[in-house]
């Protein structure tokens, strides 16, 4: 079922950033691969950006229960659904 998917989290992440991500380090390694430099540092920039993305998330997580709470996430659904938003604009925006 398509919407149980959506549930599963890993670190407070939901399974899309990490497709995500690894669409993203395929396409530097075979860019890399190609030597085409441009498209290379262009997915690094995005694999470096997922990843740091899923730290950030899971640390304020992690913050939040240990009763700290100046770091708490309000959402962490809607904050994936934006970082996947921002990665649909700017592939939408690659491609053209």
């Amino acid at each position: 079922d398509p919407s149980e998917r959506n549930d599963v989290k890993i670190l407070g992440v939901t399974l899309e950033v990490y497709k995500e991500l690894f669409r993203n380090l395929l396409g530097w390694v075979f860019a890399f691969l190609r030597r085409q430099e441009s498209k290379a540092l262009h997915f690094e920039f995005h694999v470096r950006d997922g990843f740091n993305y899923i730290c950030r998330t899971y640390r304020m997580l992690s913050l939040r229960g240990r009763g700290d709470s100046s770091y708490a996430v309000n959402d962490s659904n809607g904050d994936t659904r934006s970082y996947l938003s921002k990665r649909n604009v700017k592939r939408a925006n690659s491609d053209s």
